[in-house]
């Protein structure tokens, strides 16, 4: 989305992948997400993204948002894991407290 503050910075970023080859010379596939349309929630900025995703045995755990943009995102990732359940989750009080799904699913170290 042109409009998006993110838009140039990602256009960048997407440039650098398609010319960049892992160890064995292959160029990864870049798939884009479209971005949130909102972009503020009570006057302040947020940065909502459908990046911040889970991935576990069977399923895809995906951010929304309540926008209308959260099942276009659905879509394209039920494309990418054609074999997993992908499932939409509002993240929304979770991004107000600093992360995003994966964020908060990562690993604890054993004590």
């Amino acid at each position: 989305d042109p409009a998006h503050p993110d838009h140039e910075r990602c256009k960048t970023i997407a440039a650098v992948l398609r010319a960049s080859t892992d160890a064995r010379g292959r160029r990864p596939e870049v798939v884009e997400i479209p971005a949130p349309t909102v972009l503020e929630e009570d006057g302040e900025w947020v940065d909502y993204s459908y990046i911040n995703h889970y991935l576990c045995n069977d399923g895809v755990v995906l951010c929304a948002f309540d926008d209308p943009r959260d099942e276009e995102a659905a879509e394209i990732f039920r494309g990418l894991f054609p074999e997993r359940t992908v499932t939409l989750v509002d993240a929304r009080t979770i991004f107000a407290g600093g992360g995003g799904i994966h964020c908060i699913t990562q690993q604890q170290p054993k004590v």
